[in-house]
């Protein structure tokens, strides 16, 4: 009970500030525009109430005052309505600038103005141009624009509607900042609250929900206005093409009874000097000044094989007409036509664009008494006028669309805000910073989030319910959780090293070769760190994974034939092929494994090994015969380690390299077969880790046969 009485209270709050914030937009928009209009100076421009109701209460009031102050002063003026999206578009710059602290301070005014004053102008001066008869507006500084600067109509209005911005954004901008100054931050702190209107914060409020939703209704919206904009422009067009189209015909048909169609040939013949000439010359231009639309009217007699014979050919300012009986030759454009006018016939309107410009002509044929069509009556529209039409209807229905689709997109985004957006926000502000490290940060953070007011009894409500629910019940089994990922990851990693044995005792030659390798692997691995090699990749955690993948380097062998994998001979070439693949088996393995374990950050360097740890330093290895840096670290490593094993190791087909001369076959392959700063650091550390702990070997050297075969699998 007590919370619906808190959210009524909230709800009727909301609404009389937003009504008095709204009113006070509109008179002050009222007053300055009547004010400025009054002294022939369009100060303010309508704004300076959009602006403040903008900054005191968010975007909605100040487009609310925008459209609703242009609706009362379009009684006065009938196009100041289509100038509300003007107003629309600064109430969303002031509401931004206001929440980021721009009118605070002196030196953040700059900005602000300099938006206002180009979005002011810029918009403004094509509804000018084109929604007042070509700027015919008067003021002050148009006069001297249009006087002194600029002759151009449509750049005298441009310059002289951006002065006029100019100085409207300078004052609206210091007047907000001065009353902002003026009114006491608790009210204007009540006021924002009663508004829900949230300052700017580092943590950025519903950020990826809202901008769906702003998507949406753009999307939506954008949509619609293009089918209204497409259906109103094409029935707006053909209504204009009928319109003139019918007036061309109504023209050309008065001007056919004005001509004695018996008396064409002597027109023809005499010219002016034939009797009634000049007098139906005045009648057609009586007629054709009866109706500024046509362009042009003229008649012609259509003569096949030589043109358009001139009967009456009326001059126009700027246009002088043909002489009488001269001819006109036929237009590419009439080259369809030619059959049926020299049948006489009829012929439907045309739209051309040839010598005498883009067109709308209507002809009317003018039959004497025996039904012969001695001549055409034409009566021409510019098409550009008509288009010229068609820019000042889309640029209305696109300053009007704009203006009730930004007030509808202000209503509907702040009922989401304050119903979804902050709700959700404090929800998942709480949820985020949820610490589920110890039990004592789990029961601050559970009882903030049971703290958060989430009164809209719909789903939200529920979620913010069912969530408190889930953070407590999960509070129980994370420590269980955490022990048992701890065993299973173990368990995991045993399973791998074990099965890594198995796939090694296959193979009876080897030994403890893959724990050898490991401790070789990491001695080298710790060396190069304490050189500072590499220092990018060498960090402890990557050793740390060296090690525990180096026992998985030869895990492909697994496909390897028994019968191949222990012959105590040499291999034959195709045996050795089949041993070489024992490197890209591997890989396959545990890319399989890292796949389904979903354990790629472990594994990865395993991968690395398997695949490349027979790959040489100049290019000569396999599989893939890449070289030099080419070839990945832990591989690198690894192929010192794996071939310096192999020759200090007894294997059933030879007996073990003296420890010197394995050391010389590992430094003669520094730049060819291994890298050089691994061999180094091999080296560096080869006495003291694996002299001290080997005997001293007698020096049995190998039979040329064994040491290929060793070759061969090294």
């Amino acid at each position: 009970m007590e919370t619906a009485i808190k959210k009524k209270h909230s709800g009727v709050r909301f609404l009389i500030v937003l009504v008095f914030l709204t009113a006070l937009g509109v008179v002050l928009n009222v007053v300055s525009d009547w004010s400025g209009s009054y002294f022939g100076v369009r100060v303010f421009a309508g704004n300076l109430g959009t602006v403040i109701a903008s900054v005191f209460g968010g975007a909605l009031p100040g487009i609310l005052s925008a459209v609703i102050s242009s609706a009362i002063m379009s009684l006065f003026s009938g196009n100041l309505l289509f100038y509300s999206s003007i107003g629309s578009i600064i109430a969303l710059f002031a509401s931004f600038f206001a929440k980021k602290g721009y009118f605070s301070k002196i030196s953040k005014l700059i900005f602000p103005f300099l938006v206002f004053a180009v979005t002011d102008g810029v918009l403004r001066a094509p509804l000018m141009f084109f929604l007042d008869s070509g700027g015919g507006y008067s003021s002050a500084i148009r006069g001297f624009v249009s006087e002194k600067l600029v002759s151009d109509p449509f750049l005298s209005v441009f310059v002289s509607c951006f002065i006029e911005a100019l100085i409207n954004a300078f004052v609206i901008t210091l007047l907000t900042a001065l009353i902002l100054r003026l009114v006491p931050k608790g009210l204007r702190d009540r006021v924002a609250d009663a508004l829900h209107v949230r300052a700017s914060t580092g943590r950025k409020i519903g950020k990826s929900l809202l901008s769906k939703v702003i998507s949406v209704v753009l999307i939506a919206g954008v949509a619609l206005g293009s089918i209204a904009y497409s259906l109103g422009y094409v029935l707006y067009r053909e209504a204009s093409i009928k319109k003139y189209t019918e007036i061309c015909q109504g023209v050309a048909k008065t001007a056919s009874l004005a001509i004695d169609a018996e008396r064409v040939p002597e027109y023809i013949e005499k010219g002016m000097d034939a009797d009634g000439y000049a007098e139906t010359e005045n009648k057609l231009y009586g007629i054709m000044n009866n109706f500024s639309q046509v362009m042009y009217l003229y008649s012609y007699r259509i003569e096949p094989d030589v043109g358009c014979r001139v009967v009456f050919d009326l001059d126009v300012e700027g246009t002088e007409g043909s002489e009488v009986g001269s001819v006109v030759p036929f237009d590419e454009s009439f080259t369809d036509l030619l059959p049926k006018l020299f049948a006489g016939e009829k012929i439907d309107p045309i739209i051309t664009n040839d010598t005498y410009g883009w067109l709308l002509t209507v002809y009317n044929p003018v039959y004497n008494s025996n039904g012969e069509c001695v001549c055409y009556v034409a009566a021409d529209v510019s098409m550009s006028q008509i288009i010229d039409d068609e820019v000042a209807f889309v640029i209305k229905l696109v300053a009007l669309f704009a203006s009730f689709t930004v007030l509808i997109m202000a209503i509907v985004l702040e009922l989401f805000k304050i119903r979804i957006i902050y709700p959700i926000n404090d929800i998942a502000g709480a949820a985020d910073e949820f610490a589920y490290e110890t039990e004592e940060g789990r029961k601050k953070s559970l009882e903030r989030l049971r703290t958060i007011s989430v009164n809209t009894n719909d789903e939200i409500f529920d979620l913010h319910a069912a969530l408190c629910r889930m953070a407590e019940d999960s509070g129980d089994y994370i420590d269980r959780i955490r022990v048992q990922s701890a065993l299973i990851a173990k368990l995991r990693d045993d399973i791998i090293i074990d099965f890594a044995e198995m796939v090694e005792a296959r193979d009876k030659s080897t030994g403890d070769h893959i724990k050898k390798t490991a401790r070789y692997v990491e001695a080298i691995a710790r060396e190069l760190q304490k050189e500072g090699k590499y220092p990018e990749d060498l960090t402890d955690e990557f050793i740390a994974r060296l090690v525990r993948s180096a026992p998985l380097h030869d895990i492909g062998k697994i496909k390897v034939s028994d019968v191949i994998l222990n012959k105590p001979g040499r291999l034959t070439d195709e045996e050795y092929s089949m041993m070489k693949m024992h490197t890209v088996e591997g890989k396959n393995i545990l890319a399989n494994s890292s796949a389904m374990a979903d354990s790629e950050g472990y594994l990865k360097e395993a991968i690395e090994m398997a695949n490349y740890h027979h790959e040489k330093w100049d290019g000569s290895g396999y599989p893939c015969g890449v070289k030099g840096e080419d070839i990945p670290l832990s591989a690198r490593i690894m192929a010192v380690a794996d071939v310096f094993d192999a020759l200090a190791s007894e294997r059933s087909y030879k007996k073990p390299f003296p420890i010197d001369e394995a050391l010389k076959i590992i430094k003669e392959g520094s730049g060819k077969h291994f890298d050089p700063v691994v061999v180094d650091a091999f080296l560096n550390i080869a006495e003291e880790t694996f002299k001290a702990s080997s005997a001293v070997s007698k020096k049995n050297e190998p039979e040329s046969g064994d040491d290929e075969v060793e070759k061969q699998e090294s």
